[in-house]
């Protein structure tokens, strides 16, 4: 086949279909840069509002259930509303209907409400809800401007959840009390003081007015105690050891 001469003679067919190819690619070249750029635009203009009950700290001074609510971003949440009320296991109303407004909910921000009796009652923490079978519902809405157009679009969101799963999610199983918990931190606040108090005697030893000859013959001291104990601890099972082998 002479391919010079095939060119030659199909050289108006060539260039049409070459034309067809090369539009062909910039429409969707075109095509392809908008849907990007699009997507790009949608996203940015897009808030996504999370609003969820959460377990309380590992402290001594909260073990109240909380409603957090959270913007993740990117964009701010227009007209942001929050409402959440408890229900007992028999359907009754424990708490009323509470609503939170923010006309602009901005990326980055949280916001946390402690659910409670009605009036000037007692706020029961997590455990005591929870052994009443209590059911946490949760509604929130609010408004973005996304799309190409930059139309306002209206997002609304509900959920349910039961507090005895968030206990034994909180506790898990075997389930530790809050009592128990409240003892490990009080025993580690414990330690943590004796600690403190360790470093203040060796800091007001190392300030007072001593020889260095002094305080050398101060830390050995204190380091020869401390060896002797551990002699003594180690040598202490296997004397035991060796007078219940001796006949009585």
């Amino acid at each position: 086949m002479d391919i010079p001469k095939f060119i030659g003679e199909n050289q108006v067919a060539i260039a049409a279909l070459a034309a067809v190819v090369a539009a062909v690619a910039t429409v969707a070249y075109a095509v392809l840069t908008y849907l990007l750029w699009a997507d790009s635009s949608t996203f940015r203009s897009t808030a996504n509002v999370a609003v969820y009950p959460a377990p309380p700290p590992f402290d001594r001074t909260s073990r109240y259930l909380a409603v957090v609510a959270e913007n993740y971003g990117p964009a701010p949440a227009l007209q942001f509303t929050v409402s959440y009320c408890l229900v007992g296991g028999h359907g009754e109303s424990l708490a009323g209907k509470r609503t939170y407004r923010e006309p602009v909910f901005g990326p980055g921000k949280t916001r946390r409400f402690m659910p409670g009796p009605d009036g000037a009652g007692k706020i029961e923490t997590l455990s005591e809800l929870a052994d009443k079978n209590v059911v946490i519902r949760l509604e929130w809405q609010w408004q973005d401007r996304g799309g190409v157009f930059g139309r306002t679009r209206k997002h609304n969101q509900e959920a349910t959840h039961p507090l005895t799963e968030i206990r034994d999610g909180l506790y898990g199983s075997p389930a530790l009390s809050e009592e128990r918990l409240l003892d490990v931190f009080s025993s580690m606040q414990d330690d943590m003081h004796e600690l403190a108090g360790e470093v203040r005697s060796m800091r007001e030893i190392m300030e007072e007015p001593r020889t260095q000859r002094q305080i050398t013959d101060y830390l050995a001291k204190r380091a020869a105690e401390e060896v002797g104990q551990q002699t003594a601890a180690v040598k202490t099972p296997a004397s035991r050891k060796r007078g219940q082998g001796k006949p009585a």
